[in-house]
């Protein structure tokens, strides 16, 4: 049973998954299907796919270990991968240190669609 939680929301060619809860070794695949899920299930599939960490209270390297491998996947099918997290938050402090926005749109909010 994870212990992360998932919505998505869809809209004009961009797809968001929201995760709520922790971001570890138990939940980091579930992280990956929800967002192969995510695009998979949008027709067409998105350009665009966002993953929302704002409401995630623990955020490993295993999360940054998925983030790397969804990135590397979808921009071989020329798509890209940007992540939703708050400056002060957990997952934006590991996020800062690994330097991820260097690799992917890094942003403080829900970007409009």
């Amino acid at each position: 049973m994870s212990i992360a939680a998932f919505r998505v929301e869809r809209s004009d060619g961009a797809v968001t998954v929201h995760v709520e809860g922790q971001v570890d070794l138990s939940s980091a695949e579930d992280l990956s299907t929800a967002v192969h899920r995510a695009i998979t299930s949008s027709a067409p599939a998105p350009e665009r796919v966002w993953v929302d960490l704002t409401n995630v209270a623990f955020f490993d390297s295993a999360g940054i270990n998925a983030l790397f491998a969804l990135n590397h996947e979808l921009q071989a099918d020329a798509r890209s991968l940007g992540v939703i997290a708050p400056e002060g938050t957990p997952p934006r402090l590991v996020l800062d240190i690994v330097q991820l926005g260097r690799l992917m749109p890094l942003a403080e909010t829900s970007p409009p669609h």
